[in-house]
């Protein structure tokens, strides 16, 4: 009997270990998703700055073309907010939206 006793105590002992482990692997689980969701929420983020950036490029490089081939260019230019007159109009770009997004 006391060798019974003895084998029920240390099986309720094993449950209670477990059922630990199953709250602490449940509270890890949340707070994985909820870390997941973070990354997945930067990384969109992030693409979306990168496309931003592709367009404003290319934008950018356009009205460099243009700039190549009329004489009449070299005045400013109104729908681009940024000097696409120089060379130097896409590095200013660049360098600004990398500093507005940190």
């Amino acid at each position: 009997m006391v060798s019974l006793a003895g084998h029920l105590q240390s099986i309720e002992s094993e449950k209670q270990k477990l059922r630990s482990q199953v709250r602490r692997l449940c509270q890890e689980n949340a707070w994985l998703r909820d870390e997941l969701a973070d990354t997945q929420q930067r990384l969109q983020q992030s693409e979306q700055r990168c496309v931003t950036l592709d367009e404003e490029r290319t934008h950018l490089q356009f009205m460099n073309e243009m700039h190549k081939y009329d004489p009449e260019s070299s005045q400013q230019v109104s729908h681009c907010r940024y000097c696409c007159c120089h060379s130097g109009c896409l590095e200013a770009v660049v360098t600004d939206i990398l500093m507005n997004s940190s």
